[in-house]
């Protein structure tokens, strides 16, 4: 069994110069190694939003939601210390 943290509406603030970006991230697992500390993660989004049923599921919503997916990864690479490359996002239709 792997260790986890998991991370329920999380709310966060990334300044990037000038620029400022509020969110709150649905869910986040965060996998821990040996020692405690955070190895990799995934962060799901749930969304809400009536979809084309002849197109994928998936695509739609990368579509519409790309850079916010983006910004919730920076997000928690900024939080756990991990490399963006390690935390893996996934948009759940609900």
């Amino acid at each position: 069994m792997t260790d986890c943290e998991l991370w329920r509406e999380k709310p966060y603030v990334l300044r990037r110069q000038s620029t400022v970006t509020t969110g709150i991230i649905d869910r986040a697992v965060i996998y821990l190694g040996s020692s405690g500390e955070p190895v990799r993660a995934l962060v799901l989004d749930f969304k809400t939003d009536a979809l084309d049923p002849s197109r994928p599921a998936k695509e739609q919503l990368l579509e519409r939601y790309a850079l916010q997916v983006d910004r919730y990864r920076e997000a928690v690479a900024l939080l756990t210390g991990l490399p963006e490359e390690s935390i893996a996002t996934q948009l759940v239709p609900v």
